[in-house]
């Protein structure tokens, strides 16, 4: 049974178990610059609405967000998505994207944002999937290594768009 949970510091313990389960997952967090204590401040932000995916009580995914509101435009932007590398390729990423899109903010959500490395072809292809849309680039935006750096691709999907 799946269930979602707000995340705070209370059970953001869940998010650094998952994430030390794979070594090689963790290490490219670190690399990006998400350590526990970034993404512990992210949790504390005013803005934060971050969700934790459980299955049967075992948490087996997240992502963490801010909700943004800016003259009279909400929009969600995604800063990690997670998902266990035990339920990859089930439709639990998509499962929470879709949670975030139906979420009842403060206000109407109207857009959700993102950005992934140029190299994380199976995030992209989830993102699309999802009906996201390139909308630009950074160039060397991520540090990887000491001498590599890596774009990020920024993605957008509309929500809740009134049609004519």
């Amino acid at each position: 049974m799946l269930k979602t949970i707000f995340l705070n510091l209370k059970n953001f313990e869940l998010c650094q178990q998952l994430i030390q389960k794979n070594i090689s997952d963790f290490s490219y967090f670190l690399n990006i610059g998400w350590t526990f204590d970034e993404i512990s401040n992210q949790i504390k932000k005013d803005t934060n609405k971050s969700i934790g995916l459980l299955k049967f009580d075992r948490m087996i995914g997240f992502i963490i967000g801010n909700f943004l509101y800016i003259e009279k435009k909400s929009e969600y932007e995604i800063l990690i998505l997670y998902i266990d590398n035990d339920y990859r390729k089930l439709g639990y990423a998509s499962y929470l994207i879709n949670v975030i899109s139906k979420s009842s903010f403060l206000y109407p959500l109207k857009t959700i944002t993102l950005e992934v490395s140029e190299s994380n072809i199976p995030a992209i292809n989830l993102y699309k999937k999802n009906k996201f849309n390139q909308i630009g680039k950074r160039k060397n935006y991520y540090t990887i290594s000491k001498n590599f750096k890596e774009t990020a691709i920024i993605f957008e999907k509309k929500i809740n768009e009134k049609r004519s």
